[in-house]
This record gives C-alpha cells, structure tokens and sequence, in this order.
C-alpha cells in the first residue's frame, strides 16, 4: 500500500511543458535558390511535437519549423524528399529522414527566441546523399521575410568523412 501511494503521488507530480511558437506561420512555403545551374527548393511547415514523459516528466509539445528540399545541378536531381511535403505529419518525436522531413529549424533563443521580431533561426539540414548527415545551420530572415539567408555551420560534428555538405553552404532562399 505505501509502494502504491508514493507511485499515485509521482505520477501527480508531472507537468506538461510547452515551448510553442504561433509566429512560424509567416515562414511557411516555398522559398528557393537558384545560382547558376544550382536550384535549391524548401518548402516549410510548423509542427508540434510532443515529446512522450518517458523522456520528459510530464512530457513536453514544442513548436518546429519543419521542412523538405531539393537539390538540383541543371535537370539532375541530387537529392530530395521534396514529394513527401503533402504527406500526412506525426506529432510525436522526429521522423528519420529522408522519408520523411529534412529540415527542422527554431527561433535561435540568443537573439530573442519566439519574438515576431526575431530573425534568425537555427537547426539542421539533413543532407540526404551523405548517409542523412545532420549539417547545423543559422538562418537569418530579411525583415520582409521575403529572404531567408541560409550558412552551414562548419564546426558542428560529422559522421561522414570527409566532412562537407551536399547542399551549397551559403545561400539565399527567395519567397515563392
């Protein structure tokens, strides 16, 4: 009976977390790069998650700007998982690329966090050719939001070697 008490009590004990974000929305879309014979398309959706209170007391729903890419040198296709962008999401934990999304970006915290002011964004590109490498990413958005400027983080960790992305490691996405 005590054993039973203390369990009723810990499981009273949790509390839902929610690291939500309703300013995503005006991010969402196709947005694409083109240079030279380089053609970049994204197409981005938000999402919330929700993380299971096996991993967290209580659980926890957070906000991502979730999205999808293709990558194309003239008419070749690199890469892509473009064609899974209609598919239906999963709420819960994430989907291993490429079938699923390849880009998962949020507010970069340091410079303000959910603020419909804010920014810059931070996350990871999946680079679909390199054995779903995840490459680290800043963005920073053109108050317009017309312009997303996208740079690989060079110094983050990687599992392919030599280390490198697919993806060109600089460039602007354009709001279609």
């Amino acid at each position: 009976l005590i054993m039973f008490k203390d369990s009723v009590k810990a499981q009273n004990n949790y509390q839902t977390k929610y690291d939500t974000c309703n300013y995503y929305r005006q991010f969402e879309g196709e947005w694409r790069y083109i240079n030279g014979n380089d053609t970049v398309r994204v197409y981005l959706k938000t999402l919330r998650i929700y993380f299971s209170p096996i991993d967290l007391d209580g659980g926890l729903f957070r906000d991502d700007l979730i999205g999808w890419h293709e990558y194309k040198q003239g008419n070749n296709i690199i890469e892509s998982n473009y064609q899974y962008r209609n598919f239906p999401l999963v709420s819960s934990e994430w989907n291993e690329p490429p079938l699923f999304y390849s880009i998962s970006l949020s507010y970069w915290r340091q410079f303000g966090g959910c603020n419909i002011n804010s920014r810059k964004l931070s996350g990871t590109f999946i680079d679909i050719s390199r054995q779903a490498q995840e490459c680290q990413s800043i963005i920073e958005i053109n108050p317009a939001i017309t312009e997303m400027h996208f740079v690989h983080w060079p110094h983050a960790p990687c599992k392919v070697q030599p280390c490198g992305i697919t993806l060109p490691a600089e460039m602007t996405l354009i709001k279609q």
